[in-house]
């Protein structure tokens, strides 16, 4: 018994200190990545909280990041944008909690998910770490659930920061898309992105996306956050490809808004037909939009919107 105790210690010795390691690691070389694409995050979150309300916070994957032009929207709504779209690496739920660092009266949260039938969990956890890194306030994005799937990716963020700052590599700036150097103030990628059909595979195709409860039931919970509040949460359409190969069946796609609207406790705003666009609106996967494509799409996100303050006027 003696012999197993001992063990026991010794392994959770070895098990703290290893923590501790990493901890220092992390304090003393982070960050390694803060020019990277992830990295805006940081901006985003900074003004997100400058932001007066009321105002219009835009909340999922890259393909917001990727498709939005929110000084087309501040100029039509006279409210502050912010457009928190990132990566789809990090979860539905990651963007989300992100969101709820700065929800007060009066704003609008709209989500812009491009699949509903996640697991509730950060997808990549390591991503996490590249973009949370040692930028310890943003800690809060993650919930009590999220900690173990963290921990256990730990050691490998940890050996890769430490690689990258023993042999001076890191905090490079990217010379492509991907990096924090071409996001605007608002969070909108404005990294020059014109149509080029090399860029895509010809595998690369459309698909509706599935609902799950666990999904519906995380955002009708933020939707009651929201309300709680004195804001609104909302949901809209996100691009959606037509390859010039092919002919989507939209009544899917209408099946699908249905189906989220029945799940739902807020309102859908938009009709998902109408954010189907040609390929030759989209640059390097089937979610991010060019530079005319991100405008086209962000009139449409205008003309939604305009319709749902005019229903609420009329009520």
């Amino acid at each position: 018994m003696k012999k197993f105790l001992l063990k026991l210690l010794c392994l959770a010795a070895i098990t703290f200190g290893m923590f501790v390691l990493g901890f220092l690691c992390l304090v003393f070389a982070a960050p390694q990545y803060k020019y990277s694409y992830n990295a805006s995050l940081i901006d985003k979150i900074d003004f997100l909280k400058k932001s007066p309300s009321p105002k219009i916070i835009l909340c999922g994957n890259s393909n917001l990041a990727f498709g939005i032009n929110s000084k087309l929207m501040e100029n039509e709504f006279g409210m502050p944008v912010v457009n928190l779209g990132l990566h789809g690496g990090l979860g539905n739920a990651f963007h989300e909690e992100a969101a709820k660092l700065n929800i007060q009266a009066g704003d609008i949260l709209i989500v812009c998910h491009s699949w509903y039938s996640d697991d509730d969990k950060i997808s990549d956890p390591l991503l996490a770490w590249t973009t949370l890194e040692n930028n310890f306030s943003l800690y809060k994005i993650l919930r009590r659930k999220d900690f173990f799937d963290m921990a256990k990716s730990f050691p490998k963020y940890t050996a890769k920061i430490m690689l990258l700052w023993i042999t001076k590599k890191g905090n490079g700036i990217p010379s492509d898309c991907y990096t924090r150097t071409g996001f605007n103030k608002n969070g909108d990628l404005i990294y020059p992105r014109e149509y080029d059909k090399n860029l895509f595979d010809k595998s690369v195709h459309s698909s509706v996306p599935l609902i799950n409860d666990v999904c519906a039931k995380r955002l009708n919970r933020l939707s009651e956050y929201c309300a709680k509040k004195n804001a609104t949460l909302l949901v809209a359409g996100f691009p959606i490809m037509q390859r010039s190969c092919e002919v989507l069946n939209r009544s899917e796609y209408e099946n699908f808004q249905t189906n989220l609207a029945e799940k739902f406790d807020c309102l859908i705003i938009s009709d998902f037909t109408d954010y189907i666009y040609d390929e030759s609106l989209f640059y390097n996967t089937s979610l991010h939009l060019t530079n005319e494509g991100a405008e086209i799409r962000t009139r449409q996100l205008i003309n939604d919107l305009k319709k749902y303050f005019g229903s609420v006027q009329k009520n």
